[in-house]
């Protein structure tokens, strides 16, 4: 289902940047393009939606805060 008309944004869009981490309102309007000339600004306003959808996008992929990434470590026996 399209979430902005103006930029043909859907859902599944908006949770596919949820899964990167992205889900401020902020950097969800900037990654998305809400502010963007060709866009009415509604969704710029109406952001909450974005970011519901981004957070359930973030809840089917393994996000971690800054900081706290685990550290993968390779041993080789060569």
């Amino acid at each position: 289902m399209y979430v902005c008309i103006c930029l043909a944004i859907t859902e599944a869009q908006v949770k596919d940047v949820g899964r990167t981490g992205t889900v401020a309102p902020s950097a969800l309007i900037d990654v998305l393009g809400l502010k963007d000339r060709n866009c009415c600004g509604r969704c710029a306003r109406q952001v909450d939606r974005f970011v519901t959808l981004a957070w359930e996008g973030a809840g089917e992929a393994e996000v971690r805060p800054i900081g706290t990434a685990r550290l993968q470590t390779q041993t080789s026996f060569a």
